[in-house]
């Protein structure tokens, strides 16, 4: 029989239930042990209480009771700051600086573990968003608010969410977003130069452009880039002539909508109708200068045929058929210039107008302004037309 110590594994169960309670080192009760003990199978040690879980009969842990619910500290006496700097949460040490009975900071946890439940967030997440709150609001002081500049460098220091954190602080009312967006700065970038008067309207109009207002819905981003950047050299022109857009007439209007053609005139005019009627709208102006403007009637160049002395016959030799091709009319050319080679191929006919389809030399083929006096293509072949070839 194995032994440990001079005993048998059955003087140590029995040793060890009866210390159990009292102490952990079991060599003065092994020395009481003096008879043989008896033991059904799987009895020697008795089963603890509560369900077996586990291949070796662990019992799972406690469940950890729910945290008692936190109600908002907010009691109204504010403690005014004489100075109004900016915090350095880059610094923080959780032994040191860390305090976990903060009011503030149980709300926020509070408040963190509804919304994860709402929102299905993970135990990770969770984890990470508690974290965050120690770190801002350990020392946090009923009056102070967050800013955006400071939590943004401490969390991404610590490789935590900031987006998760900032819902959650905002939701207790502590955050202060001091973000500028980066559309108001290229607003203000374009229109540095312009007049005042009219930089005053322009700018109201493309914040509205771009945000919305009452009873107007926001516009793509895009299209506010495309109005801007078309009415920056109007609005400067302007400027030198002008201070507001009252001054503005329908000849000024007309003269920039005629200085460019096609699209670019359409464009131009949506814009400015845009702008002008903002500006009555909002009572800048009293008279909208482009009511009533049209495009007009859009110019474009004339097709010129092409002359006989410009026109290469320029022609290939009758190709053999690739091998392996799918399509019998497919010449072959270089593997460098398969691409190069002009995909619109004619054949040859006889002079009884029979195609002699594929078998024949494959040309190039002009435009369709070309005249038909240079006689290139003139006869048709006979029968149903061949498919034209790819390249």
């Amino acid at each position: 029989m194995p032994l440990k110590k001079d005993f048998c594994r059955l003087c140590w169960c029995q040793a060890s239930l009866d210390a159990k309670g009292t102490v952990t080192v079991l060599a003065p009760y092994l020395e009481r042990v003096h008879h043989h003990q008896l033991f059904f199978a799987w009895m020697q040690k008795p089963r603890q209480p509560g369900r077996r879980v586990g291949k070796r009969g662990r019992r799972p842990l406690r469940p950890q009771q729910p945290p008692v619910p936190a109600a908002n500290p907010a009691t109204g006496c504010i403690q005014l700051r004489f100075f109004d700097d900016s915090r350095d949460f880059t610094r923080f040490d959780r032994l040191q600086h860390g305090n976990l009975t903060n009011p503030w900071l149980l709300w926020a946890q509070h408040v963190a573990r509804r919304l994860g439940e709402a929102r299905g967030w993970t135990k990770w997440v969770v984890s990470d968003v508690d974290r965050a709150l120690v770190i801002l609001l350990s020392q946090h002081i009923e009056g102070e608010t967050i800013r955006y500049s400071e939590l943004l460098p401490a969390l991404r220091a610590h490789g935590l969410n900031a987006k998760r954190t900032v819902e959650v602080i905002d939701r207790i009312g502590l955050f202060e977003d001091d973000r500028e967006p980066s559309f108001d700065r290229w607003i203000e970038r374009k229109i540095a130069n312009v007049a005042p008067g009219i930089r005053q309207a322009a700018e109201t109009w493309a914040r509205q452009l771009c945000h919305g207002g009452p009873r107007s819905q926001p516009r793509a981003l895009s299209t506010c880039w495309n109005y801007l950047n078309k009415l920056q050299p109007i609005m400067l022109a302007w400027s030198d002539r002008y201070d507001h857009l009252r001054e503005v007439t329908r000849e000024d209007i007309v003269a920039v909508r005629d200085d460019v053609l096609g699209k670019q005139r359409e464009n131009r005019l949506a814009a400015l109708r845009s702008l002008f009627r903002h500006a009555k709208k909002t009572g800048a102006i009293f008279r909208d200068p482009t009511s009533r403007v049209r495009v007009g009637c859009q110019s474009y160049a004339v097709l010129q045929p092409l002359p006989s002395d410009n026109i290469s016959r320029p022609s290939l030799p009758s190709p053999p058929r690739r091998t392996g091709s799918s399509s019998p009319w497919l010449p072959s050319t270089p593997p460098g210039r398969e691409r190069s080679v002009n995909s619109s191929w004619t054949t040859s006919t006889s002079a009884t107008g029979a195609s002699s389809w594929p078998g024949t030399r494959a040309r190039w083929t002009t435009s369709p302004t070309e005249p038909s006096s240079a006689g290139w293509n003139t006869a048709a072949p006979a029968g149903p037309t061949p498919p034209i070839p790819t390249c």
